[in-house]
């Protein structure tokens, strides 16, 4: 049967690759983002896909009891269909429907019935009032909370793993990140394991060193890197010792970055270095001043 082909006919805009391994050993890295379900996970499912997967990645911290605490109120009220209030830090009020009080009086005024309280105490301790229905739930919510990962604590997870794999962002607002291609393997690893226990959806889209490519590349790690350094010279004032060290190894560790770009692009990052060295040399001057002001205390 013969295709019939018509004038009006658009080009095709998706070109398949039945053997991808070629185009990819030219790709500079990947193009990576995602779109994250709001159904949490388990922590302990993560920790064990990660390691069935090889990655060596640290998996996200579980979420602080105060954290888990208010999650667990939340999901709680849902339930019982009533307000949560927040009263002070740790402390929470689940309310009802709001009534009126005084009535056809001149002092009328909104009261809303208090239901339940809950509180997370210094020592943390739990201390509950209400119904008994009311701290069941909430004894098992709180406990399912402690051990889950919401869908925001994945997001600032992968976040930090791709800054730790020296990705930078393509966007000032975030989203949309390049990863060089001596990092993908370990993103790969780490994103299968999350899709094995989650429905969030990572991608990724190999970046061939083109010329567009490569000016967004630059952009981003110029960018990411003038913003650090920046926040840097902002700190230096005010910076005692240890927070200077702490400040020298950042400036270091971006060096260090600038360095694989520039392998991985194929040319020198004058600018970069240059913003870069005259960080360093604030910071060593600043721990200079600092150490000679230990010494003459």
């Amino acid at each position: 049967m013969n295709a019939i082909s018509s004038p009006a006919a658009q080009p095709a805009t998706v070109i398949a690759i039945h053997d991808p391994e070629p185009f990819l050993k030219h790709a500079v890295g990947s193009i990576v983002f995602w779109s994250l379900s709001k159904e949490p996970i388990q922590l302990s499912a993560l920790v064990a896909a990660l390691t069935s997967e090889g990655s060596s990645a640290t998996p996200p911290e579980p979420p602080s009891d105060i954290v888990a605490l208010h999650r667990a109120c939340l999901a709680v009220a849902k339930i019982l269909k009533l307000d949560l209030h927040g009263r002070e830090r740790g402390k929470w009020a689940l309310v009802s429907r709001p009534t009126l009080e005084g009535e056809g009086s001149d002092h009328q005024k909104l009261a809303y019935p208090v239901e339940a309280t809950a509180e997370l105490r210094d020592d943390g301790a739990l201390n509950l009032t209400g119904s008994d229905r009311f701290l069941e739930l909430l004894a098992a919510e709180y406990g399912t909370q402690r051990g889950v990962i919401a869908s925001q604590d994945i997001g600032s997870w992968l976040c930090r793993k791709l800054q730790a794999l020296d990705a930078v962002s393509l966007r000032p607002t975030g989203g949309f990140y390049f990863l060089p291609q001596p990092s993908v393997g370990k993103w790969e690893k780490l994103t299968r394991a999350l899709k094995k226990v989650s429905k969030h959806s990572v991608f990724s889209l190999p970046a061939m060193k083109s010329a567009g490519a490569v000016e967004a590349i630059l952009q981003a790690i110029t960018n990411d890197t003038e913003t650090a350094c920046e926040k840097i010279g902002e700190e230096i004032p005010t910076a005692g010792k240890r927070a200077l060290e702490a400040r020298q190894k950042t400036t270091e560790e971006l060096l260090a970055r600038a360095s694989k770009y520039e392998s991985l692009l194929g040319m020198k990052l004058e600018g970069l270095r240059e913003v870069l060295n005259k960080t360093r040399q604030a910071v060593a001057t600043a721990m200079l001043m600092a150490s000679s002001g230990d010494e003459t205390s």
